[in-house]
């Protein structure tokens, strides 16, 4: 829209560039303002900009929404380019300090005979232990990790010696520090970006349309079978809903009343409080079947358009 676009461009020029301002101006039109478009745009139809479109969630996306309620600090935890490679380069170069390192990457560079290519897969591994090693998330990932072994040993020592409430003491300590969580140890438990890229045949991203690289741009959000049983028997009911020391349920189980817990559930899963229709059947739902209609409500939310679909 020619007149438009000559508009907009007058208008951040008078606000000198700020685009806080800018985003402000466009806030409060009321083209940002106009009602989500639910229904299917024909590819000949011609779209006078009715209202915003909803999609759904691209494979990445939805990926990465269920791994942040299931481990903390997902951020933190970095994938592996080659598994395999990066095992030996451990196992090999694990005592070294980072200036040893770096002179052994100087030393394979200036050693090897090889060609450039077969070179650089030598030197990568090391350059990115080297990168992983002094990088902050690291050093939290691997304090994290050290605590978790030390407390699985005393716990493992205590209950062989039949110390009951020391073991107790040790479980609760876990259980606080969300150190018990089992998607810790579960290497693949990375976001998208983490992950080897194509996600191979039968992972959650391939299952939803996440590009297999054969060709350029092939992903697709059309809805499939795998999809609908993805959601409604594997992940969620294999690993969030029977992990209780998942972000979410340490979450849920740390608010007070059964109507805190049924808001938090919303907010996290939804951005939004539960309408009052929707507390007064949870509330009810609660009274009767306890925590099993949380985890009803928590799978009920997860599998609905809700979830699923986005500006």
């Amino acid at each position: 829209h020619p007149q438009l676009m000559a508009y907009l461009e007058a208008l951040m020029i008078d606000l000198n560039y700020d685009t806080k301002q800018f985003l402000r101006v466009l806030y409060n039109t009321q083209a940002f303002q106009k009602p989500i478009v639910s229904r299917d745009i024909a590819p000949s139809e011609a779209f006078y900009f009715e209202g915003p479109l909803l999609r759904r969630m691209s494979a990445e996306q939805m990926w990465d929404s269920l791994l942040t309620l299931t481990v903390p600090d997902v951020d933190t935890r970095k994938g592996r380019d080659d598994a395999a490679v990066m095992r030996f380069a451990y196992q090999k170069y694990k005592d070294y300090s980072a200036s040893q390192l770096v002179d052994e990457i100087e030393r394979l560079l200036e050693s090897s005979n090889s060609d450039s290519m077969r070179r650089q897969n030598i030197i990568r591994p090391l350059r990115n232990l080297y990168n992983v090693a002094m990088s902050p998330e690291a050093g939290r990932m691997g304090t994290q990790q050290r605590e978790q072994k030390e407390l699985r040993e005393k716990l493992r020592k205590a209950q062989k010696r039949k110390r009951t409430g020391e073991a107790q003491r040790l479980r609760r300590l876990l259980q606080e520090k969300g150190l018990n969580n089992p998607a810790l140890r579960n290497p693949g438990f990375v976001r998208a970006a983490e992950l080897p890229s194509p996600s191979p045949a039968g992972h959650f991203i391939r299952e939803f349309g996440g590009s297999d690289r054969e060709q350029i741009a092939n992903a697709n959000d059309a809805a499939s079978v795998p999809q609908v049983l993805s959601l409604m028997n594997g992940f969620v009911d294999n690993t969030l809903l029977p992990n209780k020391q998942s972000e979410l349920w340490r979450t849920v189980n740390a608010a007070g009343t059964n109507n805190d817990r049924i808001t938090i559930l919303y907010k996290t899963l939804l951005s939004r409080e539960p309408s009052r229709t929707e507390m007064t059947r949870s509330t009810r739902d609660m009274r009767a079947r306890n925590d099993e209609a949380l985890e009803d409500l928590l799978w009920v939310i997860v599998n609905s358009r809700e979830f699923m679909f986005v500006l």
